[in-house]
């Protein structure tokens, strides 16, 4: 990428891009206007919890910037082709690290911590069951791919290869389908029974011969998805059962968060609160406590409405729209090798965006580079080369600010992973490494999360040694008062405070 003179970009890809830059601008313009619930409504961009939107700012440049990359590297079929086989790679080794690990055996062995929601190297199985359902699209686009390609196998031939390579295909592809369900995730079978049904009308469509063919095998693939859905509805009681799901209590919580967020949005309907910073205001407008500290709205859709507001919000979903319009329209001036990769990748694109009306896969930094892996892969020149591309100069000031950019986002993450290492391996230490290590991630993370959590630990613990408490108490006494300053309505720390106001007295 560094040795092109310019940078080649499709509309598609110019689009994406476009909607990375409104969210970049907008999250420094949050970040700019910070400020607390309590003070006065503006209709100015701003944010409650600058940490949470510094954080999602950096997510969102490191984004953009893996899919200029991919975008730009692999702009051709072959090389195309190279990467979804990368990618491939790479998911069979995370889907067989699955398969020998599905009880979270493997997350203990790293973290010490264990969890009936682990599975293989995820900590959580819905985004485990997304990720291996994207992954399966990009097996079975390759598998159909090879099919198409038979002849020329058989002219060098080479038949062996390929019968070996559609072996070894089938099987991934398989175990992958079985991988997602394994996971127990309800929301990743859901979104693999959408995305399989989209896959294959996408398929018949473009595949078929005349139009009546198309209209029949399309009318037997709906009539397949309706009598599926009415299984699916009439063994709804024995798929909670299977996710151990059957308290109701996971959707009950959801549609608490779901209900909390749409009353935020009643107050701020124009700017939002600013990215990420929602579980900053559940002790506000959410009536009850949670057993669990939410990070994420479990509705990715949801949440960036609560973060952006309404008109930024349409701006969103307009150029999505467009998004998917060209996409669907541009299927049919591609060959029909191109086009099942295409497909294909729509396919897996479309499972996380449906798995993410109950769950936060964009989140999750695995399953976001897949998603941008097939989207960049959309939006390539290759399948766009009738068309014009808009070109960017990649001079010598560019590269360096690229660079410089970089450096940044990659410090900032090593901070926050450094900082995370130390709040996750914390809960096993002693007390007062538990303390020491909380101490580490505070320093290192602005996180609320972290410094509650501090807060709570170094007051329990003072409590319990009557001589530490008089000298912890000043220290800890400024920083639960900045966070209080900061973060108001915070129930637990409210409590300590008076608390500890009442042992100063």
């Amino acid at each position: 990428m560094f040795t092109k003179r310019n940078l080649s970009f499709t509309f598609p890809a110019l689009s994406v891009n476009i909607i990375f830059v409104i969210f970049i601008l907008l999250a420094v313009v949050q970040i700019l206007n910070h400020h607390t619930i309590l003070q006065q409504k503006d209709f100015i961009p701003f944010t409650v919890s600058p940490f949470h939107t510094l954080k999602e700012l950096n997510s969102i440049f490191t984004y953009m910037m893996f899919f200029i990359i991919v975008n730009q590297i692999f702009h051709d079929s072959a090389k195309i082709k190279k990467l979804l086989y990368l990618t491939l790679t790479v998911s069979a080794v995370v889907m067989m690290i699955g398969l020998c690990f599905p009880k979270g055996e493997y997350i203990k062995f790293f973290l010490g911590t264990e969890s009936l929601g682990n599975f293989g190297p995820f900590t959580n199985r819905n985004n485990a069951g997304i990720f291996l359902s994207m992954s399966f699209f990009v097996s079975l686009a390759l598998l159909i791919y090879n099919f198409l390609r038979y002849q020329k196998y058989l002219i060098e031939n080479k038949k062996n290869d390929f019968v070996i390579k559609q072996i070894v295909l089938i099987t991934v592809s398989l175990m992958l389908l079985i991988s997602v369900i394994l996971t127990r995730s309800r929301g990743a079978m859901l979104a693999t029974f959408v995305s399989v049904f989209i896959f294959m009308l996408l398929y018949v469509y473009h595949f078929s011969g005349n139009i009546k063919q198309k209209l029949y095998k399309i009318l037997f693939v709906l009539a397949i998805l309706a009598v599926s859905s009415f299984a699916i509805y009439k063994n709804i009681d024995a798929i909670n059962a299977y996710s151990q799901r059957t308290t109701g209590m996971s959707e009950a919580t959801r549609l608490k968060l779901y209900d909390m967020s749409f009353d935020i949005l009643k107050d701020y309907p124009v700017t939002g609160i600013g990215f990420a910073s929602f579980p900053i205001l559940i002790d506000k407008y959410l009536k009850e406590d949670l057993k669990a500290y939410p990070e994420y709205l479990h509705n990715d859709w949801l949440e960036l409405l609560l973060d952006v507001g309404y008109p930024a919000y349409a701006i969103f979903l307009l150029l999505i729209f467009v998004l998917i319009f060209i996409f669907l329209r541009r299927i049919k001036f591609l060959s029909y090798k191109k086009k099942i990769l295409f497909i294909g990748s729509f396919s897996a694109c479309c499972s996380i965006c449906i798995g993410s009306f109950v769950d936060f896969h964009f989140h999750i930094p695995a399953n976001a580079m897949l998603f941008l892996i097939c989207l960049a892969t959309l939006c390539s020149v290759s399948f766009y080369k009738d068309k014009k591309t808009f070109n960017l100069r990649n001079g010598i000031l560019s590269k360096i600010v690229f660079c410089l950019l970089i450096i940044c986002v990659i410090f900032i993450s090593c901070r926050n992973v450094m900082a995370w290492r130390y709040y996750t391996f914390s809960k096993n230490m002693p007390k007062d490494q538990e303390i020491e290590y909380l101490d580490k991630a505070v320093k290192l993370s602005g996180n609320p999360k972290y410094i509650e959590n501090y807060i709570i630990t170094v007051y329990n613990n003072a409590k319990t040694n009557k001589q530490d408490v008089f000298a912890k108490n000043g220290y800890l006494y400024s920083i639960v008062y900045k966070y209080i300053e900061n973060y108001p309505y915070n129930r637990k720390i409210s409590k300590i405070f008076l608390k500890m106001n009442d042992l100063n007295s």
